[in-house]
């Protein structure tokens, strides 16, 4: 729980700050388009490069998001596999006891018999 908390703060903080480098990105991007560069190839270089930096960053900012969906949904299976293994436990530790019970049932019944032949055949020696 506790480092599926620091892993969630720490992808959300990664995407914080690519999310800060786009939105800057994108002022200075703004900023060149706006202010007019004397050099019209270097400034389309500039442009191309900016947008391809805030391409880039918009894909990792993606990929931190599947990842963190991945993670949540792997904890989901663990811990729905830890549930579904807790009742199949639970079943069985009852049917254990509940064989248990029957067999020290079954026991006292075959006790009891083998008093009762037992007295019998005493009482047919006697007989003899």
């Amino acid at each position: 729980p506790f480092t599926s908390f620091c892993e969630r703060l720490v992808f959300q903080n990664k995407i914080w700050k690519q999310q800060r480098e786009i939105k800057a990105l994108k002022t200075a991007l703004l900023s060149m388009k706006t202010g007019g560069s004397e050099n019209a190839f270097q400034a389309f270089c500039d442009r191309l490069i900016l947008t391809n930096k805030i391409w880039k960053q918009q894909k990792e900012i993606e990929g931190l998001i599947g990842e963190a969906e991945k993670l949540k949904r792997s904890r989901v299976a663990a811990v729905t596999r830890a549930a579904k293994q807790m009742v199949q436990d639970v079943r069985k530790e009852r049917l254990t006891e509940e064989f248990v019970r029957d067999l020290v049932a079954e026991l006292g019944e075959c006790r009891q018999e083998i008093a009762t032949l037992r007295t019998e055949h005493e009482r047919e020696l006697r007989e003899l």
